[in-house]
């Protein structure tokens, strides 16, 4: 249907509680594989096609794989929620490696931004997973969607990692 009608990209919204569903396991690591099988059927069929996926962080996991209840729009909160969130996007990066950036691309923060007290905390740990990424695939175009204005000190972070900024502005 995009082909057809003339678009090229899509927009995946998309958390990794997604990948643990419908079982949700005790084990935050463990995935169903049928929900990553789903990922990548729809990848190839955008090949296939000549469309974009662009795959979109919406909503971190807390330390226990679930979505953060308290604040989806929330960075991860604890160096165990960071290390799942980490352990899921090197997984993506390795499973899609070498996967021209014409077809694939990540959002790896899709208008997600820390507290300003927690900036300092939350580049380091972005900085650490953008290199890791980067060591399994240094050509995967990464991205950040602030939205509005967003917060200058935090795009400037991402930026300054090598992360392509883009901006959602909702208000004129």
């Amino acid at each position: 249907f995009l082909h057809e009608n003339g678009f090229n990209f899509t927009r995946l919204f998309f958390n990794f509680q997604t990948l643990r569903y419908p079982d949700f396991p005790e084990d935050p690591y463990l995935i169903n594989m049928w929900e990553l099988e789903d990922l990548d059927h729809l990848l190839a069929w955008c090949i296939q096609y000549d469309v974009h996926l662009q795959i979109a962080m919406r909503g971190y996991l807390d330390e226990n794989g679930v979505n953060e209840k308290e604040s989806p729009q929330r960075m991860p909160q604890n160096d165990e929620a960071w290390e799942l969130t980490q352990t899921y996007w090197a997984m993506l990066t390795e499973r899609y490696a070498g996967i021209p950036s014409k077809y694939l691309s990540f959002d790896l923060c899709n208008e997600i931004q820390p507290e300003p007290h927690e900036l300092d905390k939350q580049k380091e740990k972005l900085g650490e997973m953008v290199e890791q990424m980067r060591a399994i695939d240094p050509n995967r175009v990464l991205l950040y969607s602030q939205w509005n204005m967003g917060n200058i000190e935090w795009t400037e972070a991402f930026a300054s990692l090598g992360v392509g900024v883009g901006c959602h502005p909702y208000i004129p």
